[in-house]
């Protein structure tokens, strides 16, 4: 084997081709190494050819199947998707139609419970014990309205109310600004407190459930929200004003003598005109003060009101509702053969409501 430079341009080799050396060698050689036909492409090629061919053919046919299958898959799921779509809404059918059963359930567990209430009622001569009203009445909230308030000097009323700072009853009219006889020509303008900014005129006093003078069913619900200018539910509240508080001192001075056996028992007679209702939170505040007197002697505080009565008991902190005041007028008589102290209030109503006297 003779090796030789190419014959011609740098770079280009024989028929055009790219080739860097030439290599000789003989021609039967050369005839032999290129197929033995002098050029064209031998049988091995051909079968070589095919074979890739038909490889490429299957595995076209083969991504296609796979294709399809994949599809089938999009498919299943989507249906299985469905499927579970389906079930969710009727699984949400299921649990509104348990809803609505559950809500026709408790509708007529109230009506039955309801029921028994009135029948226990009947049995039990329309007595009934109240959850919860002892404890709205002894916590009931105070508030002050004052007037010449710093805070509010440039309003044309100059008043304001604020919640009493202190837990329990906040310091309020004493006895002798209670006693204070009005002066028509002298038009008054509220009391210096201490504690109060500003000169006290009134207070109110907020009891969660109510008070007697209204049913405390139907503070809580029956009667449905109040519409007002404010947007406000005064049911709750009792409105106290100086000669309230002149009621409860004159009554506190005889009920101290008479639990330390100093005095004999009198009857207080409050009678109010009609007007604003100047009048109306008398009873509510001397059930108040009655409930917080200080005294271990001072068993219960009844209150009769609209034919039907409340006894409150401070041993046990409950209420008992009678719908019949006499039958409220037996039970007070046994505890008071059996030695028990408490105070009656008796609210004279007219058909507007109680008066609280």
């Amino acid at each position: 084997m003779h090796m030789s430079q190419p014959i011609g341009e740098r770079g280009r080799g024989v028929a055009g081709t790219t080739v860097g050396t030439l290599v000789t060698q003989p021609a039967s050689q050369e005839r032999q190494f290129m197929g033995g036909g002098g050029g064209g492409r031998g049988a091995g090629e051909d079968t070589m050819l095919e074979t890739i061919m038909a490889a490429i053919a299957e595995l076209t046919l083969d991504v296609k199947t796979v294709k399809a299958d994949i599809n089938s898959v999009k498919a299943d799921i989507n249906s299985v998707k469905a499927d579970i779509n389906s079930v969710k809404a009727d699984i949400n059918s299921v649990k509104a139609d348990i809803n609505s059963v559950k809500a026709d359930i408790n509708s007529v567990s109230e009506r039955v419970d309801e029921l028994g209430e009135k029948f226990e009622a009947q049995n039990n001569g329309g007595v009934k014990v109240l959850d919860g009203v002892y404890d709205s009445v002894m916590n009931a909230e105070w508030s002050h309205v004052v007037v010449n308030c710093a805070e509010h000097d440039e309003k044309w009323l100059g008043m304001d109310v604020s919640d009493a700072k202190s837990e329990g009853q906040p310091q309020l009219w004493s006895g002798s600004q209670a006693h204070a006889p009005y002066d028509p020509e002298e038009p008054w303008e509220g009391d210096e407190v201490p504690g109060v900014s500003g000169k006290l005129v009134m207070v109110t006093l907020k009891s969660k459930k109510g008070w007697p003078y209204m049913p405390f069913d139907v503070v809580e619900g029956p009667m449905g929200p109040v519409e007002t200018l404010t947007g406000y539910d005064g049911r709750h509240d009792a409105y106290i004003r100086k000669e309230n508080f002149l009621v409860w001192h004159t009554v506190k001075e005889m009920l101290d003598k008479w639990l330390e056996n100093k005095g004999i028992v009198r009857p207080f007679i409050v009678v109010g005109t009609p007007g604003i209702g100047k009048s109306f939170g008398t009873g509510s505040l001397l059930l108040y003060q009655l409930l917080h007197h200080p005294s271990d002697k001072l068993k219960v505080v009844a209150y009769f009101v609209r034919g039907e009565a409340y006894i409150f008991h401070k041993e046990g902190r409950r209420v008992v509702h009678y719908e019949e005041e006499k039958n409220a007028v037996k039970e007070i008589n046994g505890m008071a053969r059996n030695g028990i102290k408490g105070y009656a209030i008796y609210d004279i109503c007219g058909e507007n409501g109680g008066a609280g006297k």
